[in-house]
């Protein structure tokens, strides 16, 4: 998943120093760059900042995330639950 932070801002002409102002201390700066330069692609997030950015961008959850297709292994590359248990597979 994505937050879609920046696209938010941008079409609603603010900045993500607008965007911590108007948080009054819920968003800090630090966090609020954090999410821009990683294009929204952050590991972890807390259940307040998604609640106070719904709340500030006046968006639904649905218009916050966006979901990323995942990476798929090549074919090649994937291992059986039999190999990764060091077995070779085959029956005897």
């Amino acid at each position: 998943m994505r937050l879609r932070l920046k696209e938010l801002l941008d079409e609603r002409d603010m900045s993500a120093y607008a965007l911590v102002k108007s948080s009054n201390g819920r968003i800090d700066m630090t966090t609020a760059y954090r999410i821009l330069q990683q294009d929204g692609r952050l590991r972890f997030f807390s259940a307040e900042l998604l609640d106070t950015l719904l709340e500030l961008l006046g968006v639904t959850i649905a218009e916050l995330l966006e979901p990323e297709p995942t990476k798929r292994k090549p074919r090649s590359a994937r291992r059986s639950n039999a190999q990764r248990a060091g077995k070779s597979g085959r029956r005897r």
